[in-house]
């Protein structure tokens, strides 16, 4: 449902409460759909899908800039990315799990500075989320997202 979204990446990470083990190399499969979802919109690039060995705290350390990345978290209640400036460079979009981030994560993305984002008053199921967040902030910034 993300590549006719415009998102041009898509990683998979392994959370403290995520129920599904990943496996470390990139599943075959999610790249098929990716480009079979392109094929159906019309759209010639097709995200890279990865499934990185890191966890979500090694990844907050080493991929999430401040500036250009968001989490999507139930306890929040703002809507900050209404407020975000267009510019050349993806947001990065982060969703948790579906048994949501652990108070550790939220720490973590915390002290790096990382803006947090409310989807509303209603707990979606991680898929549903990734498409309201990504269409939410495509609208706001029409600029491409990563999620």
């Amino acid at each position: 449902d993300l590549p006719p979204l415009g998102v041009g990446q898509i990683i998979f990470y392994q959370a403290d409460r995520s129920i599904a083990k990943l496996e470390s190399e990139p599943d075959e499969r999610l790249q098929k759909i990716a480009g079979e979802a392109c094929r159906q919109c019309g759209r010639s690039t097709i995200p890279r899908v990865t499934v990185s060995g890191l966890r979500l705290r090694d990844l907050v350390e080493s991929v999430f800039l401040p500036s250009q990345s968001l989490l999507f978290w139930e306890g929040e209640t703002s809507v900050p990315f209404a407020h975000w400036h267009t510019n050349s460079k993806p947001a990065h979009l982060i969703f948790g799990p579906e048994g949501g981030l652990s108070p550790e994560e939220i720490l973590a993305f915390q002290q790096k500075g990382i803006a947090m984002s409310s989807l509303g008053q209603r707990i979606l199921r991680s898929e549903l989320a990734v498409v309201v967040g990504t269409t939410l902030v495509e609208y706001a910034l029409g600029t491409t997202a990563e999620a």
